[in-house]
């Protein structure tokens, strides 16, 4: 488990990453409620969730940075082809 978190809490997550909304995220998940907005706002405010939330945007975010640079040298790499030329 990372984080401390169960199998059902880190589909949670994944369904959220996933673009649906607490809710279904949260029913997605497997989670049984008979107010299930109420129950998935208060899930989504678990500290070990909202950790696991904040690693996995700083890993895209990290993800995205290197992307960015290899796009950049891959860029500046194609300018300066050209201006060689």
């Amino acid at each position: 488990m990372q984080n401390g978190l169960n199998i059902k809490q880190l589909k949670f997550i994944d369904n959220l990453f996933s673009g649906m909304s607490q809710k279904k995220a949260y029913i997605e998940a497997g989670y049984k409620s008979k107010s299930p907005d109420s129950d998935a706002s208060h899930l989504a405010r678990n500290p070990n969730i909202l950790t696991e939330i904040e690693e996995r945007k700083k890993e895209i975010n990290r993800r995205n940075n290197i992307r960015l640079s290899r796009i950049s040298e891959t860029a500046l790499a194609e300018i300066l082809g050209i201006v060689k030329v």
